[in-house]
């Protein structure tokens, strides 16, 4: 299994984005091609394609989560998430959650439509901001912006809003 996961390891890194591609500061580009990537963004229209079309991996391409080791899982999540980064693209997970569950999410991603940009990033987001219907269950960091009574912070009156951290 191990010179299974050491060439997807390599297949990962062949398949983030060529340098030259990656970020405004890098390759200048035109105003017109940044205001076009800001208006869709705005817009909210669909991406056209998934992130496999993009990178050229496929979640078939990764072995389940049971099937690995903690460092081979270690390894694959880790150069998953260089592999996201190059592309402009960042996972939100909740910092609790076990690797072993984690895994699962970010292979997902490849099967997520999502827009390619040049400048800045685009997060994938798998929590419903509603813990009963949430996706990580008790790993669930929304609950932290919930009040005993499930209202919102940002609902609190006025006056409430000394006491928030921020």
């Amino acid at each position: 299994m191990q010179v299974y996961i050491d060439q997807l390891l390599e297949d990962m890194a062949a398949a983030q984005r060529p340098e030259q591609e990656r970020s405004l500061v890098e390759q200048p580009f035109s105003i017109e091609q940044h205001l076009e990537e800001v208006e869709r963004w705005i817009a909210g229209e669909d991406p056209e394609h998934a992130f496999a079309y993009y990178c050229g991996l496929q979640p078939e391409q990764f072995p389940p989560a049971e099937d690995l080791t903690d460092e081979q899982l270690l390894a694959i999540s880790q150069s998953f998430k260089k592999l996201l980064f190059s592309w402009n693209l960042d996972v939100s997970l909740p910092e609790s959650l076990p690797l072993p569950i984690a895994y699962p999410f970010l292979i997902s991603t490849l099967k997520e439509k999502v827009q390619i940009v040049t400048d800045g990033f685009i997060g994938i987001e798998f929590c419903t901001y509603d813990p009963p219907s949430c996706p990580f269950k008790e790993y669930c960091s929304c609950t932290e912006y919930l009040t005993e009574d499930n209202e919102e912070i940002g609902n609190r009156k006025e006056e409430d809003n000394d006491a928030l951290p921020y």
